[in-house]
């Protein structure tokens, strides 16, 4: 008691919180769920939804208005599809692109979101060369004539030579279906996983994939995949730098082109920690490039992907007369 016979104030709080701890519990209830939800114990998805919305608004109002315009992204749309004609195109058309890209327009780096999944046999050279061994075999000047045209009838290797040595990266994509099927060869691997090794929490693993076919991936061995991400509303807002497939550890085109751009850096993927509530969800923290002791690092969330400023409003489209 006081001098004055008044209760402590600290006995009168707690008086005050027994009379009113069903408010308290209630307004404490959010709370807890927002903690289990940023820890990953709980997911919540109208809090993922609040986050996005923010998360769009602080992008649309903050994004820098500024473009690369050495840096060049190949894709096939639909308006060059009315103009060129159907996918595929001959692949003598794609080496004049890549001369264009590279030796006209100066670019520092072009990545291909697109797969050349099949030989080009549109120039007839296979069934040029199926007569000169077969009915026109003994025509007199057939055989070297069909042999003098190879250079120039050979698309896939015109299209091969266009890129060798430049800075271009290919394109694929990863699957995963109950066939698992495989097509094409795939780039080298950037990681694997180590025998007993804990499998990252939600990597994107596949069983699949469709590549290039051997001569133009062996011309232009930088690659990499190009699956997206969506959130659960339907919108696109990272990208995965890296996937997993057969216990090897791949990157993503985005990634490739960028590590290509800046002279190949070496990557080394991070680990959440080893403590706490983070134990059963332990997957890659982020991705370092390092290079002659420099060290870039970029964080990334349990897919392994990183969230992405994209900016429609200053994408450029180049017309290219093939």
């Amino acid at each position: 008691m006081t001098a004055n016979g008044a209760a402590p104030r600290s006995g009168g709080r707690v008086a005050a919180l027994f009379r009113h701890w069903p408010r308290v519990a209630i307004s404490l209830v959010p709370v807890l769920f927002a903690l289990l939800h940023a820890v990953g114990v709980l997911e919540l998805g109208l809090l993922h939804r609040l986050d996005h919305l923010i998360n769009d608004a602080r992008l649309r109002a903050t994004m820098p208005r500024t473009l690369q315009k050495r840096v060049v992204i190949v894709d096939i749309d639909e308006k060059s599809l009315a103009e060129v004609g159907r996918w595929p195109w001959p692949q003598d058309r794609m080496a004049n692109l890549v001369h264009e890209i590279f030796v006209r327009q100066q670019a520092s780096v072009a990545g291909f979101e697109v797969v050349f999944s099949e030989p080009d046999d549109s120039s007839g050279l296979k069934r040029l060369r199926q007569l000169s061994r077969e009915a026109l075999r003994d025509e007199p000047g057939f055989v070297q004539k069909v042999s003098e045209l190879e250079n120039s009838l050979d698309y896939d290797t015109r299209f091969a030579r266009a890129l060798q040595g430049r800075p271009a990266v290919l394109g694929y994509y990863f699957t995963s279906d109950r066939d698992g099927g495989r097509s094409g060869a795939l780039p080298a691997q950037v990681g694997s996983l180590n025998p007993g090794q804990m499998h990252p929490a939600r990597m994107t693993t596949w069983n699949g994939y469709g590549a290039n076919i051997e001569v133009i991936a062996t011309a232009a061995p930088n690659a990499g995949f190009f699956n997206a991400i969506a959130d659960s509303d339907g919108v696109v807002r990272s990208t995965p730098l890296l996937a997993e497939y057969n216990g090897h550890i791949f990157e993503s085109l985005a990634l490739a082109m960028f590590r290509r751009l800046i002279g190949y850096p070496g990557i080394e993927i991070g680990q959440t920690g080893t403590s706490g509530l983070t134990d059963a969800f332990s997957s890659p923290a982020t991705v370092t490039l390092k290079q002659n002791g420099s060290r870039l690092t970029i964080p990334v969330d349990e897919r392994a992907a990183a969230l992405v400023p994209f900016n429609l409003k200053t994408a450029v489209e180049t017309e290219i007369t093939l």
